[in-house]
């Protein structure tokens, strides 16, 4: 999509979205300023596709490299944006709040299976290695979930399509439980039985 504006022109990616509100007041530019603030695109989130069953484009899975059997499932997170995403710390393997070293980790967005490069999974599946991860500093132990998150900055920013989109932030400190609303559960764990 572009959108003109004598002396500006806005190019807006696939997948993103200008909120345009309904004055379109007009636009001046007087000594080099233009007097309306600089518009922004927010990306398209939270779609999933039609006619499938299995991908969830905000899904992140977390594998550990290792040198004598590959790469291993560690968790998963989700995609807040091109370079961020949001996990459990206890998916950050590590001895005594100490994370192992980011080059032996690779996050995968835009997959339908479990397994690291599975041949079943599509073509528009994107891999990264790590450039940062953290965690809080009120985490003690996988088995209590204070201070349970951890924030990943892949090396790669991903690139958004039908399979690979972040999930959608709600901001407005407003939430609505009700018993007809639905939403996904995204993992890759065995099924649970809740009494």
């Amino acid at each position: 999509m572009r959108s003109m504006v004598p002396w500006l022109s806005l190019t807006v990616s696939s997948f993103t979205n200008i909120p345009l509100s309904k004055k379109k007041p007009n636009r001046v530019c007087r000594g080099g300023r233009w007097h309306f603030p600089v518009p922004y695109c927010q990306p398209v989130c939270g779609q999933k596709p039609a006619g499938t069953e299995s991908n969830i484009p905000w899904h992140v899975s977390i594998y550990w490299n290792t040198s004598f059997i590959g790469y291993v499932y560690v968790g998963e997170g989700v995609l807040l944006s091109e370079r961020v995403i949001l996990t459990e710390t206890r998916h950050i393997p590590g001895n005594h709040r100490q994370i192992f070293p980011k080059e032996v980790y690779v996050v995968v967005v835009g997959h339908s299976y479990k397994q690291f490069n599975d041949s079943q999974d599509p073509n528009e599946v994107q891999v990264s290695k790590v450039d940062a991860m953290f965690i809080t500093d009120q985490f003690r132990n996988e088995t209590a979930f204070l201070g349970d998150l951890g924030v990943i900055i892949p090396q790669t920013p991903f690139t958004f399509n039908t399979k690979v989109m972040p999930v959608c932030l709600d901001w407005t400190r407003e939430l609505d439980l009700n018993v007809d609303n639905t939403g996904y559960a995204t993992g890759w764990a065995s099924k649970y039985t809740y009494l």
